[in-house]
């Protein structure tokens, strides 16, 4: 269960920051983190205060975010994703690796599924780190449909359909008790977090910072990173810290790159859904698997992520 959560999470983190900002519905309530009251008092900023000229041209940068993402419908991206743990791996080397791909369908659809995960098992006779599957590892799978949840179980080949609470249905899922950083708008953005942009490393792209201000999301993460494109405002990589990171003590983080990031898909893929009746998002076990139903019980809030992570061969990204 607690996988699940963590890779909704990430879906959440990745995806809310290209969708238009939900305004709850009348009589529905308000997003969690967005009350002061609710919430608590806000920690202290981390970072010194933003000059004006600073608050300025980040008040642009997410107005600009907000409204490049209003005409997204649907979305797409391959990743890869670099899991540094340091009791399962050396510093600086990522304790695993992972490719796969994530789906997000307007209004409430969405799909995590991992294709492939390689683990550190050590260093060859030239002190390079070996990579290798492991035996019943294939990686999360998950649908969203906005009023369930399908967790796809390949090593044991069953699938758990877990029913939502009315008040995690539809687009209410990306502001559950899940660490959604980008799912907000720009002013609810700056009401939950402390926000900074920092220097690019790559020319075409922008890097902002979040430090959640409330103890709920900062049970959840010390903070994240995230680059977007400069242009279209889709994300390239994404960077999560859990609450006892240390850079020096326990540098733990999970590190994810997009590749081919599609807005909207295009006439190709759109045309072989018609053609051959294929659903954007598919949500059908295969015939072979034990299907079982249970009620949605996310339990206490969840500490970041200790799983066992994934890892390709040769080194990760050390610039993210």
């Amino acid at each position: 269960m607690m996988r699940l959560i963590r890779s909704i999470g990430l879906l959440g983190l990745l995806f809310a920051a290209t969708c238009p900002a939900q305004q709850p519905a009348p009589g529905q309530p308000a997003r969690p983190g967005t009350s002061n009251a609710a919430a608590g008092v806000p920690a202290a900023q981390p970072f010194p205060a933003l000059t004006a000229e600073q608050q300025n041209r980040l008040d642009q940068l997410l107005k600009a975010w907000e409204s490049s993402s209003n005409s997204t419908k649907r979305l797409s991206a391959s990743f890869k994703r670099w899991q540094f743990r340091p009791l399962q791996a050396p510093k600086e080397i990522h304790a695993s690796w992972a490719r796969g791909e994530v789906k997000y369908q307007a209004p409430a659809q969405g799909m995590y599924r991992v294709e492939e995960m390689l683990f550190f098992t050590g260093f060859d006779d030239q002190k390079a780190p070996i990579y290798k599957k492991q035996a019943n590892q294939p990686g999360d799978w998950w649908v969203c449909t906005g009023k369930e949840l399908l967790e796809f179980d390949r090593a044991n080949k069953k699938c758990e359909i877990l029913e939502l609470p009315p008040e995690m249905q539809g687009t209410q899922i990306v502001s559950s008790p899940l660490p959604f950083v980008f799912n907000l708008n720009a002013q609810e953005m700056k009401d939950r977090y402390w926000l900074q942009e920092l220097p690019p490393k790559d020319q075409g792209e922008y890097w902002l910072e979040a430090w959640p201000k409330h103890q709920k999301d900062r049970a959840e993460f010390l903070k994240v990173m995230i680059i977007i494109d400069a242009k279209q405002f889709l994300p390239k990589a994404l960077v999560l810290f859990p609450p006892n990171f240390d850079q020096r003590n326990n540098p733990e983080r999970d590190v994810y790159e997009f590749t081919d990031v599609q807005r909207n898909g295009n006439l190709f893929s759109k045309a072989m859904e018609g053609i051959f009746g294929q659903n954007f998002i598919d949500v059908t076990p295969p015939s072979d698997w034990k299907i079982i139903r249970n009620k949605f019980n996310p339990g206490p809030p969840p500490k970041m992520a200790q799983e066992q992570g994934n890892m390709q061969p040769g080194q990760a990204p050390q610039s993210r």
